[in-house]
């Protein structure tokens, strides 16, 4: 339950994030400055959800382990799980994204006349790679699939590493080639029609190694110091991580504060410290899942609020993959000013029907998927059970 609830928390941070919050004014002016930066920090779902992938894609092979004292993984099955779990979903999700495009929302005209690359780079999901199609098809959260099954490579060389060396050295060099590329890249300019280097999997992968390392310990193959499941210790990294984040640093500049320590003159550096300074969320987000796995019985799990969380982060898949083009649509027929009492409306309309899309995208589509293998739909009418992998 616990991991589902930190989908839930993570796809509910996207949604707030894309849903249009700006709140005009400023935070002298508007009540609702403050509650839209935060909905602004609702894109680190995103390393949330690569990190509880690392935990739930690597939890096969650390029973395994856990329990024969083999450290071993079929490859082609590990693949076609995969690929039946995401890809059909996904599939469909690019089918409704470009139809509402297209014949809907209209947000993107010149789609048509691209639409030929742009589906192809999708379809191969190596579109976060490239500078013209990574926010392509009208779906921009399309951008973290190509790299999620990027991180499913990187998956060969982690396991190699635990495999002959140890958990150590394969969280070292994941966390050296994340901090490298995070400090190196921001500001770097598109070459040879790549870029968006924040969108590539280097960027991510310390993330995704904590995870796997998190469901190593869960199952006893390794040990970890008992800070990395403690809230006090995850809070801390929280606040360094946000304390360095360049939402912070824009907020700042609008504040006197500016002035007295002279931001203009090391700007240039905030995008290089940013990058590498939401690594204290990796940490953060590492302690919480070690935490929620741990304290299964905790008050904070067992309640009528964490059940809630709890029941999204099961359609989270199928939320993450259709609320953009849902929002656009809603933007077009049920549209908003940014005067306060309309901020709270589009909260309240926007919100809820982005769950209950994705409530009904799950229940078509993506349900027929969870076990991981092609549904004989043809033969038998019950889809499979949830699964955690």
């Amino acid at each position: 339950m616990g991991i589902d609830i930190l989908r839930g928390l993570a796809v509910l941070a996207v949604v707030l994030c894309h849903i249009p919050h700006y709140a005009i004014g400023g935070f002298r002016e508007n009540i609702w400055f403050f509650p839209s930066l935060l909905m602004d920090f609702g894109y680190l779902g995103v390393p949330l959800f690569v990190l509880i992938s690392g935990f739930c894609i690597h939890r096969r092979t650390a029973i395994t382990r856990a329990t024969s004292g083999k450290c071993s993984l079929n490859w082609v099955e590990f693949w076609k799980r995969r690929f039946w779990r995401l890809y059909p979903p996904y599939v469909a999700a690019i089918v409704l994204s470009v139809s509402f495009a297209l014949l809907i929302h209209e947000r993107m005209p010149d789609l048509a006349n691209s639409i030929g690359p742009d589906l192809a780079t999708h379809l191969l999901m190596v579109h976060n790679l490239t500078a013209d199609y990574a926010g392509g098809l009208g779906n921009t959260p399309f951008w973290s699939l190509g790299m999620e099954e990027q991180l499913y490579a990187f998956y060969f060389l982690l396991f190699l590493m635990i495999r002959i060396r140890n958990h150590t050295v394969a969280i070292s060099v994941a966390a050296i080639t994340t901090i490298i590329w995070r400090g190196a890249t921001p500001g770097l300019p598109d070459a040879y029609g790549l870029g968006y280097w924040q969108l590539w999997p280097f960027n991510f992968w310390l993330h995704w190694a904590l995870g796997a390392l998190a469901v190593d310990a869960y199952f006893g193959n390794c040990r970890l110091p008992r800070w990395c499941s403690s809230m006090t210790y995850g809070l801390l990294a929280a606040t360094a991580g946000m304390l360095t984040n360049r939402l912070t640093f824009g907020f700042l500049a609008q504040t006197r504060l500016a002035e007295l320590v002279d931001m203009d003159s090391w700007s240039g550096w905030i995008p290089n410290v940013s990058s590498v300074g939401e690594l204290g969320f990796a940490v953060a987000f590492f302690c919480f899942l070690n935490w929620c796995v741990q304290a299964k019985d905790h008050v904070l799990l067992r309640n009528s609020l964490a059940t809630g969380i709890s029941c999204i982060g099961k359609i989270s898949y199928s939320v993450y993959l259709i609320h953009v083009p849902v929002i656009f649509v809603l933007e077009k027929y049920i549209p908003f000013e940014h005067s306060q009492t309309e901020w709270i409306l589009r909260m309240l309309i926007y919100a809820p029907i982005c769950l209950i899309a994705g409530a009904m995208f799950y229940w078509l589509v993506e349900r027929w998927f969870l076990a991981g293998h092609c549904p004989p739909l043809w033969r038998s009418t019950k889809p499979a059970a949830n699964a955690l992998s």
